[in-house]
């Protein structure tokens, strides 16, 4: 599944990926562009250097009494700092530590273990909770996109409401201003 390929990716012996390119963007099937020009976007938030990751935290934000430390990471859609030979040793082993888990998952458990306290207190400036993309566990509309950020170009969810289609369907009418 979509550990295995991120995986295959980001960690293969030939490191080709990592010697081709300065950054990837990790998207989904259920991300959705919202915004025009969000490309534009997503080639500037890729432009910075000092990230390992940049992804999206959770929204809207859980507050019930089943919330563990897993469900703070920081979800696999968004950008990865490729050409890093410290953040390639950080993958691999993560990824020998905790085996076929998720890697979203696996990659924050293992960082706040208390037994990676050191990594993470080197290393926690290079990952980047940001609002270019934002990752939903509700329905959403585009009011609840920019209540939390007028910046947000691209959602990560499974249940758009209904009308964010609409507003697109809109866009694209002659004469609307569309793209």
């Amino acid at each position: 599944g979509p550990n295995n390929l991120f995986r295959a990716v980001l960690l293969h012996p030939s490191g080709r990926v990592h010697e081709a390119y300065d950054a990837l963007f990790w998207m989904e099937a259920d991300v959705v562009p919202i915004a025009p020009r969000w490309l534009d976007r997503l080639l500037e938030e890729a432009g910075a250097h000092s990230y390992w990751r940049k992804g999206p935290a959770q929204q809207p934000t859980l507050q019930h009494d089943m919330v563990s430390t897993h469900h703070y990471h920081m979800n696999s859609v968004g950008l990865y700092r490729l050409g890093q030979p410290c953040y390639r040793a950080l993958l691999a082993r993560v990824a020998a530590e905790h085996g076929d888990a998720p890697h979203d998952v696996s990659h924050h458990l293992f960082l706040h273990e208390p037994r990676h306290f050191h990594i993470w207190q080197a290393h926690a400036h290079r990952f980047l909770y940001t609002d270019f993309v934002q990752n939903r566990l509700d329905e959403w509309s585009l009011d609840d996109i920019a209540a939390v950020s007028p910046d947000t170009v691209l959602v990560h969810g499974k249940t758009p409401d209904p009308s964010v289609f609409a507003a697109f369907d809109a866009q694209r009418e002659p004469g609307a201003g569309g793209a």
